[in-house]
């Protein structure tokens, strides 16, 4: 007699999933009745409150230059932009006049490139939704790929499960609303899956910057690659001082059983501890998804762990059409990328470690955000006179920054002159440090184009 196991395994294999993709999912199928084991509980963990940052670390420029010409970037640029009016991946948005976030990631690595005489390859990491139109996009790019590296690769695919049964949901009206990705935390099983893991040992990369594909912040950076080689460790996460607006953000925490550090998400949080959670004083740091990874060590633990990491499990109770509240409940498997920190075995030097990538405060010249951004504001800045100006306050629309938006932004005039001549070197980019939920305004702005 099947099993519900044995359904989605079969679906999976039918559908041509990988093998490793299909090992990963049966382990967290086990877990999937269980919702209770999936909180990780505030009294067992201590909160992250003295991590090194980078600002205070000394970073020789020649090793920094090397290390970056052994990293790969793999941008994440699976999610669709449909809460942004799209009906492709949400890196098709444009954020500065017709120019999209691929855009500005494409030149921030070709920049990269020529200011290091490295070859700096970018890989993005697809899913099944957003391939061809992230491909086709990426055609006019001919000095974009490197070697006989392919500039993506594909992210897994699971059946979604009914709530009642965990049996692979059945939905005719549209079936490749059955399927689902596993969270980015597949990006280290697509890797091995793919063949791409040994193609990147191969042509002799040692390190693999991974972050989110709208994070235009997380571009390449010769000293964190520099800091990373240098410390010895498989695995390091980059974390930012919280905010009011980071509340809803993951945050590290080391876990008082074993000493470790971990990533706690807020579906892993119980419902009634999300004021501990939320608290920004009590946990300090928000984690910024933005990764870097020792590849030789990722294929070692993978061998290990016959290639299934084991990462925490993560609930997600959706409909199978996002659209209609009114479907058929179900349960998507996911896993999150940084939940790796926990797993990379060594100690001292060769331990998983996490670094403080941008300042503590802003700058005493900076306007910084006083709103929660929305994805459709990701790049906009709303800008304030600075502490004791006492100039008249002209209000102006932000399409200079971004033409999909109405929202208006505030300074003073003093300021505006001093905005516009830093637009001529920096372009409008409110992007300030490693994070993509810190906003500042261009006086501050570190230069990304």
């Amino acid at each position: 007699m099947t099993t519900g196991l044995d359904r989605a395994r079969a679906k999976m294999t039918d559908a041509g999933a990988t093998g490793a993709a299909i090992d990963v999912f049966t382990h967290y199928y086990a877990q999937a009745g269980d919702a209770s084991g999936t909180y990780i509980r505030e009294d067992d963990i201590e909160a992250l409150t003295d991590p090194p940052r980078l600002a205070s670390i000394d970073i020789d420029p020649d090793g920094a230059r090397d290390a970056l010409a052994r990293t790969v970037l793999i941008k994440l640029n699976g999610g669709l932009g449909t809460s942004m009016g799209l009906d492709g991946p949400k890196t098709l948005l444009p954020v500065r006049g017709r120019k999209t976030f691929l855009d500005i990631l494409v030149a921030q690595v070709l920049r990269a490139r020529e200011r290091y005489d490295a070859s700096l390859p970018l890989l993005f990491m697809n899913s099944f939704r957003t391939r061809e139109a992230t491909l086709d996009h990426l055609s006019c790019y001919d000095e974009l790929p490197v070697g006989n590296l392919p500039v993506d690769f594909l992210q897994g695919f699971e059946p979604k499960l009914t709530v009642d049964g965990l049996e692979p949901v059945s939905w005719p009206a549209d079936p490749s609303l059955e399927w689902c990705p596993p969270g980015h935390g597949d990006v280290y099983t697509a890797l091995v899956g793919t063949g791409l893991l040994d193609q990147l040992l191969d042509a002799g990369f040692y390190y693999v910057s991974i972050a989110n594909g709208d994070n235009l912040g997380a571009g390449p950076n010769a000293t964190l690659a520099g800091w990373f080689a240098q410390s010895g460790a498989p695995y390091a996460a980059e974390i930012c001082p919280r905010t009011p607006n980071d509340r809803k953000g993951g945050h590290l925490a080391r876990r008082k059983a074993d000493g470790r550090l971990i990533l706690r998400d807020t579906a892993q949080c119980m419902p009634e501890e999300m004021r501990y959670f939320t608290d920004e004083g009590r946990h300090p740091y928000f984690h910024a998804n933005n990764l870097w990874v020792d590849l030789a060590a990722l294929k070692r633990l993978m061998a290990e762990r016959r290639n299934v990491l084991g990462l925490p499990l993560i609930r997600n109770l959706k409909t199978v059409d996002p659209s209609d509240p009114g479907s058929t409940p179900v349960i998507q498997l996911e896993a999150a990328m940084g939940a790796a920190i926990e797993v990379f075995p060594g100690r001292g030097r060769s331990r998983s470690t996490a670094i403080v990538s941008c300042p503590s405060r802003p700058p005493t010249n900076s306007c910084s955000s006083a709103r929660t951004p929305s994805p459709s504001t990701a790049t906009h800045a709303w800008w304030r006179p600075p502490s004791g100006c006492r100039r008249s306050v002209s209000t102006r629309a932000s399409s200079r920054c971004c033409p999909t938006s109405t929202a208006a932004w505030r300074t003073c005039r003093r300021c505006v002159r001093r905005v516009r001549s830093r637009w001529k070197a920096t372009g409008p980019f409110p992007i300030r440090s490693r994070s993509s939920a810190t906003r500042t305004c261009p006086t501050t702005v570190r230069r990304v184009w």
